[in-house]
């Protein structure tokens, strides 16, 4: 009976260092698990946090866009006005040529009359 009883406790260490190792996989496998789903709930906390900000950068490109659709249209009405500078500018051009012209033509009125013998008053006077 000693012998059965030696070997029913060598059974019975080796039953429960079987078990013992089964205990100790299992336990690792739930910390694992367990990890892996602490892992999982962050991955989505961060997608989350990712399309997010995709959203609010969407929407500051929308906004981009509409700043570069504003800006053409403003850039359109300055290329306008300065074509509209450039005319009056040659308008302008054409008048002082005009009044060039006519300021010769003044300054050969005066001419012609000093020498018919008008006083500088005399003309001053015709000329207002």
């Amino acid at each position: 009976m000693t012998v059965q009883d030696t070997q029913l406790r060598q059974c019975k260490s080796e039953e429960d260092k079987y078990f013992k190792a089964i205990e100790d996989r299992n336990a690792a496998v739930m910390s694992r698990n367990e990890t892996i789903k602490e892992q999982d709930g962050k991955i989505k906390e961060q997608d989350g946090k990712i399309k997010e900000q995709g959203g609010k950068i969407k929407e500051q490109n929308g906004k981009i866009k509409e700043q570069n659709a504003q800006l053409t249209l403003k850039d359109a009405q300055l290329s306008q006005k300065d074509a509209q500078l450039t005319q009056k500018d040659a308008q302008l051009t054409q008048k002082d040529a005009q009044l060039s012209q006519k300021d010769a033509q003044l300054s050969k009125l005066i001419q012609k009359l000093k020498d018919q013998g008008l006083s500088d008053d005399d003309i001053a006077q015709l000329i207002k």
